[in-house]
């Protein structure tokens, strides 16, 4: 919940006709995308919405996983058990008034901040492949959970580790 009356929820979205050949998957597959969204709560109304997939153009490719097709609860690529290639765990502001969002990608090994105000453009990514930060000794993290603001600059991370 937010003081403006909304709710941050994430979503699971199910996406038919992708081709995750590339990750070992069959040519006209299923995946599951990252859907974070901010709901007016007294209206039920959809305030703002970003989806890790976006069919013409993917905010986070297939290739920034780590989870391995067929592994674990990454699925299969079909359409009773689409892989879970982002596996979105937490969403929530970044703390400051530019009104940016922070998103755990949990299978990418990644926390992102989203622009609210465009079209969910990506400013940075911290860890994962991808990464535009140098990580210090001891500090990886991968499979997190729970990224949240604690302060200027400062975040903490549940690193599950798997």
């Amino acid at each position: 919940m937010t003081p403006q009356h909304t709710a941050l929820i994430t979503i699971y979205r199910k996406h038919a006709g992708v081709d995750p050949t590339s990750v070992g998957g069959p040519a006209n597959g299923f995946i599951v995308s990252g859907v974070a969204q901010e709901i007016d709560i007294e209206t039920g109304q959809l305030v703002w919405e970003w989806d890790s997939w976006a069919p013409s153009n993917p905010h986070v490719p297939l290739s920034e996983s780590y989870q391995q097709l067929g592994v674990g609860d990454g699925g299969n690529g079909t359409s009773a058990v689409p892989y879970n290639y982002f596996h979105i765990n937490s969403f929530s502001p970044a703390g400051d008034s530019s009104g940016d969002v922070l998103i755990s990608g949990r299978n990418t090994w990644t926390i992102y901040r989203v622009k609210r105000n465009s079209a969910g453009t990506i400013v940075w990514r911290l860890g994962g492949k991808r990464s535009q930060f140098t990580m210090g000794p001891g500090s990886r993290f991968y499979w997190q959970h729970h990224v949240r603001v604690v302060g200027k600059d400062r975040i903490t991370v549940f690193d599950n580790g798997a």
